[in-house]
């Protein structure tokens, strides 16, 4: 199983990916990860939403641009992760369902398999810099 070198605490970049509680997911799309469980939330247009673990009882949320609506042709996705929290950001990001932060940062998510279900690599940095902290998510199983 894949170990991340960095704690939930001394990253919280990593948790963006984690991305990433009980939800209602969009298409029962669940993963599970060393930090908690990744849940797709919705679709805004063509943005997926997923949310993840961010601290306790808290959820960061991880915007990816036409992913949206896309259960079938998946490969690589970029897009940014915001969590309820201050963060280290000069500037506040702000999501399209309206979370606000200035802890927010990239995203990568890479899918090992075109279409659902499929487990992913998820890469997340800090406001503007290149993701550098991965995690691994698999397929909840039920």
């Amino acid at each position: 199983m894949f170990r991340p070198r960095f704690s939930p605490k001394s990253c919280p970049a990593a948790l963006a990916i984690a991305a990433l509680l009980p939800f209602t997911a969009a298409a029962d799309e669940v993963w599970t990860t060393p930090f908690g469980e990744v849940i797709y939330e919705q679709d805004m247009g063509d943005v997926a939403i997923l949310s993840y673990p961010a601290g306790e009882k808290m959820r960061g949320h991880a915007y990816f641009p036409g992913l949206g609506g896309n259960f079938d042709d998946r490969s690589v996705h970029w897009g940014y992760w915001i969590e309820p929290r201050e963060g280290p950001c000069g500037a506040t990001m702000t999501g399209p369902d309206g979370v606000s932060s200035t802890a927010w940062g990239r995203a990568v998510i890479i899918w090992d398999e075109s279409g659902f279900p499929s487990a992913f690599t998820g890469l997340g940095g800090e406001c503007f810099g290149e993701p550098f902290a991965s995690i691994r998510a698999e397929p909840k199983q039920y």
